[in-house]
């Protein structure tokens, strides 16, 4: 008899993730961002506790993306009152979440994306649904100096060779999955 076939979920970035340039002194420190659901918010009608505009509202920890006109991406599980007023469409498979911190973060960020992340513009909480080398992202403001991205995971290779070329003029790190 055969043994059994086991399937295991790995992660878009799983295998891809490695440091670059001179980690003696790095610039940009990325990481992987765990999220146990991520899915699409559709509202059927208002939904007082999300704002309708380009920016992050973060509820029992989870993080509402402002993406479109009554569309949110919701990084984490949605709330029972924000589900019973909008449609709810589970992504989780579907894209990867990456988080980018240090001092070079933003320069590195600029050398694809091509609008103005000074905090003046791209203030805390702001977001935008942009590319990023010809690449759909989804780009927030975190905590502190860290930069969320969710990326398609179909794009996560591409993605990633992007990004560790871009930060490797200034060291690049990687910081455990969490």
């Amino acid at each position: 008899m055969a043994d059994p076939i086991v399937l295991t979920a790995e992660t878009a970035f799983a295998g891809l993730l490695k440091p670059a340039g001179d980690p003696r002194d790095p610039g940009v420190t990325v990481r992987e961002v765990a999220v146990p659901q991520i899915a699409t918010v559709i509202a059927r009608g208002p939904i007082p506790s999300l704002r309708d505009a380009p920016k992050r509202a973060t509820r029992d920890g989870t993080d509402y993306l402002g993406i479109g006109p009554g569309k949110w991406l919701a990084i984490g599980l949605v709330a029972p009152d924000i589900a019973a007023s909008a449609s709810e469409v589970d992504q989780s498979g579907g894209y990867g979440v990456l988080e980018i911190s240090g001092r070079d973060a933003v320069a590195t960020l600029e050398k694809g994306i091509g609008i103005d992340l000074h905090p003046r513009e791209f203030a805390p909480d702001a977001v935008a649904v942009t590319t990023v080398a010809h690449m759909g992202v989804i780009l927030w403001r975190g905590e502190g100096d860290a930069w969320r991205l969710a990326v398609f995971r179909s794009n996560a290779a591409s993605f990633w060779h992007w990004l560790e070329t871009s930060a490797a003029a200034f060291g690049l790190v990687i910081q455990e999955r969490r």
